[in-house]
């Protein structure tokens, strides 16, 4: 191994091939210096392709994962998957690439037991407005989700106070639709953050992202004062339709990070309530969006 460690982190790939096994072939790199660490690959054609798994030891490091097929037209009805030890994803990827498939950022091994809460697990049903949950993590500061296309066309991260994340927050770079996407989640405890953990596979069918509702024009809104002096700020809402709601507040900085998170539940057609900002927010503009039972709206609020 390049770093002159010895290899204590022991990993499986696994491979469901197509006819043409000889043509795919892969390689492990040190992200340092770009050393190949471990190869792979070249198996035997058989008719109805095969699934192989090669056992790999690694120093702990930062790697990539090179998969390459000399045909150009991927794994056609495979893929592949790197796991470690405990059997945690660090990759899970479909056939659905051309010649080479990797990830844009490399991945760190040993894995942190932080993954994605089973309900929000291999799904392929993500619309715009659902909530994909981490495990909670006592003392979290921040979880960050990393969002990725395993064939290296898409990567994003974005940091959250509370463990979900929903797609619609995800103004800039917003997630493909109907491209299987992994996800995995660190957290931030005591200033540190850990490593990423196991991934997740997601897909947003077409559609997906139109399905956000805008709360109706009747509804009136108001958030005072405005400008703020970045302590309370009221929020009163009338004409609401439905007897019950539940109400979730976000507060975005002008790059788009979350500073401020709350949900609660509402009855009747008005709402009134303050949002306690803790008067340590920078002077700026910030986005404020409110959404009553997923239907949303956003206010700009200047605090000086």
């Amino acid at each position: 191994p390049s770093n002159g460690a010895p290899c204590t982190e022991n990993l499986q790939l696994t491979f469901t091939l197509d006819d043409n096994a000889s043509d795919v072939s892969w390689e492990i790199r040190r992200n340092a210096d770009n050393s190949v660490t471990a190869s792979g690959g070249g198996w035997p054609d058989v008719p109805g392709g095969v699934t192989v798994t090669d056992d790999i030891c690694l120093p702990i490091d930062s790697y990539r994962l090179i998969v390459t097929d000399a045909g150009g037209d991927g794994i056609p009805g495979g893929g592949y998957v790197l796991i470690d030890a405990q059997g945690r994803r660090i990759v899970d990827a479909n056939g659905m690439f051309t010649t080479t498939s990797s990830v844009f950022l490399p991945f760190d091994v040993p894995l942190s037991n932080m993954t994605m809460q089973a309900n929000s697990c291999d799904r392929t049903n993500v619309m715009a407005n659902t909530n994909l949950y981490a495990l909670t993590q006592p003392g979290a500061q921040q979880y960050q989700f990393w969002f990725f296309d395993p064939h290296g066309s898409y990567s994003r991260r974005i940091n959250r106070t509370p463990n979900f994340v929903r797609p619609s927050q995800m103004i800039t770079s917003p997630l493909p639709l109907d491209m299987d996407l992994n996800v995995r989640v660190r957290v931030r405890v005591g200033g540190v953050w850990s490593p990423f953990g196991a991934a997740c596979r997601l897909l947003l069918p077409s559609g997906g992202m139109q399905r956000v509702s805008l709360l109706d024009d009747s509804v009136t809104l108001s958030l005072y004062p405005n400008p703020t002096q970045g302590d309370k700020v009221y929020l009163l809402m009338e004409n609401l339709v439905d007897e019950q709601q539940r109400i979730e507040i976000d507060l975005y900085d002008a790059v788009g990070r979350q500073v401020y998170h709350d949900a609660f539940g509402n009855e009747g057609s008005t709402l009134n309530t303050v949002l306690d900002l803790g008067g340590e927010l920078a002077k700026g503009a910030y986005s404020v969006r409110i959404a009553v039972n997923g239907a949303v709206r956003s206010e700009r609020l200047m605090v000086q």
